[in-house]
């Protein structure tokens, strides 16, 4: 007999797309929670908070900080886009002839 040499096929999932920011606030709120915990048993227990725990809180508030100054500045972008848009319209809304045509004007239109 013979053996078949065909290589076996592969099937590859698709891949959901990563959203960035999501998995990002996400693991910024976990690691804000273990902290929060830390600095809990901390002071339960007596035991000093080091310097290194209290620096890497600061750096989560930092963190935290930018993340709702970048919410804010592309929020303000989208509202400037949309702003512009409405003036654009309005703009061109009034650059229209507002009195009704003629009848001239419209017989001439159509040709008639």
């Amino acid at each position: 007999m013979t053996e078949q040499t065909t290589a076996p096929t592969t099937r590859r999932r698709k891949r959901k797309p990563l959203d960035v920011h999501a998995e990002g606030l996400a693991l910024l709120a976990e690691t804000l929670a273990a902290s929060r915990k830390k600095l809990e048993w901390c002071a339960e227990n007596d035991y000093p908070v080091d310097a290194a725990q209290v620096s890497a809180n600061v750096s989560l508030l930092k963190l935290l900080e930018t993340m709702r100054h970048v919410d804010d500045d592309d929020k303000d972008k989208e509202t400037a886009a949309l702003v512009a848009g409405f003036h654009a319209k309005t703009a061109e809304r009034a650059a229209r002839p507002t009195a009704a045509p003629t009848k001239e004007d419209l017989l001439s239109e159509y040709g008639l």
